[in-house]
């Protein structure tokens, strides 16, 4: 293999085509997305990212989409991400309000704070299996998007991650993840639908507030804390628990502001139930 030249340094910025890259190693010789440049934004965008880029002779491979590299790019309609990328950082795309579709190579294991925040026409997405770390507010904003599949490589669902998806319709949660943050889906008022695993230890407070078109939800048993407001002013009228010891819960949410109708509990549960705030305000029925 050819040495590198001398003039090549780490943090070293030039421009090829259409977007601005810095070297973030050498060897193996790897390059990040700082941003895009073009004279005229009132163009419709479709860019297709290079896998590879010659710089002074020498191949670097395209590995992250830095910082902002696409921030308030308003008029991006199209993207391609090729499969060397493997980190999606903070705000890449925050504001590409006309970007409609994207997908997601199966390179990728990371995606930033706020990466696609208020990308408001974005309508599909597709979050491959090797994606282990969605950061706070990743999809914040994103008001078209109706269904979101988290693969199970997923542990945590951040912070607001989710928050504010209008037409988000329905959401299945994978057996991987343990934590579901704060505000993570709340003013999602279309949801309808969401399943939570057993995996799920905590769920974060507002998680699911404003969630208006939610009527019901089952919290497994492996749930041990619950934030406070959690469930408010959503639209559950009837909460399913599966936690059998229910002493052992770290309840925080009051369930006020929460039209709530009914509430059932496992089989032999229904006394401890009776007698634990705030359960004890609503009507308590056993399943059979």
């Amino acid at each position: 293999m050819e040495p590198f030249s001398e003039s090549i340094n780490i943090n070293d910025e030039f421009t090829y085509d259409e977007l601005s890259y810095k070297v973030i190693s050498l060897n193996p010789a790897k390059l990040q997305i700082i941003e895009i440049r073009v004279e005229d934004y009132d163009d419709d965008l479709y860019i297709d990212i290079p896998s590879i880029v010659t710089y002074q002779n020498k191949e670097f491979s395209v590995t992250e989409i830095g910082y902002g590299a696409f921030n308030g790019c308003i008029n991006l309609e199209s993207i391609t991400i090729p499969n060397s990328v493997t980190v999606i950082k903070s705000e890449a795309f925050n504001g590409c309000t006309s970007l409609g579709t994207i997908t997601i190579p199966d390179s990728v294991t990371e995606i930033g704070y706020m990466a696609f925040g208020d990308c408001k026409n974005l309508k599909s997405i597709t979050i491959p299996n090797s994606v282990t770390e969605i950061g706070e507010y990743a999809f914040e904003g994103c008001t078209s998007l109706q269904s979101i599949t988290i693969p199970n490589s997923v542990t945590e669902i951040q912070d607001a991650a989710f928050e504010g998806y209008t037409n988000l319709k329905s959401i299945t949660i994978p057996n991987s993840v343990t934590v579901i943050g704060y505000d993570a889906f709340a003013d999602c008022t279309s949801l309808k639908s969401i399943t939570i695993p057993n995996s799920v230890t905590k769920i974060g407070y507002d998680a699911f507030a404003d969630c208006t078109s939610l009527k019901s939800i089952t919290i497994p048993n492996s749930v041990t804390t619950i934030g406070s407001d959690a469930f408010y002013k959503s639209g559950i009228s009837v909460l399913f628990f599966k936690i059998k010891d229910i002493k052992q819960l770290k309840m925080y949410d009051k369930l006020d502001e929460v039209p709530i109708e009914k509430i059932y509990v496992p089989k032999r549960c229904l006394k401890d139930y009776k007698s634990t705030y705030p359960f004890n305000k609503f009507k308590i029925i056993e399943k059979r």
